[in-house]
Order: structure tokens, then C-alpha cells, then sequence
């Protein structure tokens, strides 16, 4: 369904972090040229609204070093996710171009699918997401709620085995 020639993004492996807490910015008024620099910008644990489409600072939490932005598309009833730009790998031009590109539902509708793509969840501190433990590298399931009480963050958790160090 996604077109196969897209060169500035990784289509192999779409993968959003379910388990991070994302703090919104709305940039949809600003001008396009404002809007990159709000997208080259991005931190970890943040994300750039543009219309309905978001972008979210996905970088790997084990700190790569490039940054890269999930692609979720916004609708009233449920949350997707699209596409996944290595911004790091783009010009300035390159990502007005997908500004411009990801601001037409009608091809999201037509070259991604957006309509039957799953949802994901998105700021959601109650739902089981996976995490990696801080402490000992495993990966187990817990919630964002439960783990910002160990000021965890970007994906990374305490499990079960670890939370006896904390008490």
C-alpha cells in the first residue's frame, strides 16, 4: 500500500514507542520554515502537531544519536502511525516537501492506507506497553503510569525482579 520509492524514510520497520509520554506542540499556524526548525529541534519525549498529522521524536532510547520522527496520523476516533522520517538525513527543503506531502489526507488515504491501518496508542498511561529495565537490559510489559514512579523515560522501565531495589 505505501509507495516503494520513498528515499527519505524507513519503511522496513515502523515502529512507534508506545511506552513514552509525548508533550504536544501545535505549530500548524506557523510558517513551513518554522515548522522545520520545530521538527529539527524535537526532543526526545516531545512532538510537533501539524494539522492532524504528528511528528514525534522516536530516536532510540539507547541514544544513537539521529533523530528520527514517527509519522502518526490523528483521526477524531483513533491514533496511527504512517511513516518514519530519519530527519538527521533530510534538508530543510526535503522535509517541507513531506510538510507539504503528509498534509494531503487524500494521499495518506491513497499511498499509506491511513483508513484500515491499526491503531496504536498514543499517551495512553494505563495501556501495557513494552519496556526495557534500566536496571538488568530485560524487556517486560508494564504502564507509563506505573513507571514514572522510578522517573523512568523514553521506553525504559524497572521490572518486576529490579522494583525490590527500589523499596
Amino acid at each position: 500500500m505505501k509507495k516503494q520509492n520513498r528515499i527519505l524514510t524507513l519503511n522496513s520497520e515502523i515502529m512507534y514507542f508506545e511506552s513514552r509520554l509525548n508533550s504536544i506542540k501545535d505549530v500548524t499556524n506557523l510558517s513551513i520554515e518554522e515548522q522545520v526548525k520545530a521538527i529539527k529541534q524535537l526532543g526526545i519525549g516531545n512532538a510537533i502537531k501539524i494539522g492532524s498529522v504528528l511528528w514525534i521524536n522516536d530516536e532510540n532510547p539507547s541514544g544513537t544519536g539521529i533523530k528520527e520522527a514517527a509519522l502518526l496520523y490523528q483521526f477524531s476516533n483513533k491514533t496511527v502511525q504512517f511513516e518514519s522520517v530519519t530527519v538527521d538525513w533530510c534538508s530543510d527543503l526535503q522535509i517541507m516537501k513531506l510538510i507539504i506531502e503528509y498534509g494531503n489526507t487524500e494521499l495518506l488515504k491513497s499511498d499509506y492506507g491511513i483508513d484500515n491501518l491499526s491503531p496504536i496508542r498514543f499517551n495512553d498511561q494505563e495501556a501495557m506497553s513494552w519496556f526495557d529495565c534500566g536496571c538488568c537490559g530485560t524487556g517486560f510489559k508494564s504502564t507509563i503510569s506505573y513507571q514514572s514512579k522510578f522517573d523512568q523515560n523514553a521506553g525504559y522501565g524497572v521490572c518486576t525482579d529490579c522494583d525490590s531495589y527500589y523499596k
